[in-house]
């Protein structure tokens, strides 16, 4: 990238320099997208944001909560789980599940004040 950039010429090189180490690679970028790919469906983001509201959920009351299908919220749960987004853990015949770390608490908290500001 260097060699491109010194073959170009930048055009404020003083004022860019000092940022092209922060910029990310291709591959971090698309592992972004694909995180922010999670909260393209809206069955996600209202499961997310009900499992922010609390440490943790049984599924039987997140699914009647958010008046979805069991089978249905089995399905986004068993996603979000593959991503290691949610945590789920089994007490007898109850299955529970809350957000694996604050993080997506705040990615959600702030996407959702973005769109209370733009409202």
């Amino acid at each position: 990238m260097t060699q491109v950039l010194g073959e170009v010429g930048l055009l404020h090189p003083d004022e860019v320099r000092p940022l092209l180490p922060q910029l990310i690679d291709v591959d971090t970028a698309r592992g972004a997208g694909d995180w922010f790919a999670v909260l393209a469906d809206p069955t996600r983001v209202r499961i997310l944001q009900a499992l922010s509201l609390a440490p943790r959920w049984c599924v039987g009351d997140l699914a009647l909560s958010l008046e979805i299908s069991a089978s249905a919220l089995s399905h986004q749960l068993a996603y979000l789980h593959e991503r290691g987004i949610v945590t789920r853990a089994k007490e007898g015949r109850l299955v529970f599940c809350a957000l694996a770390d604050a993080h997506v608490r705040h990615v959600l908290r702030d996407a959702l004040a973005h769109l209370r500001e733009s409202a």
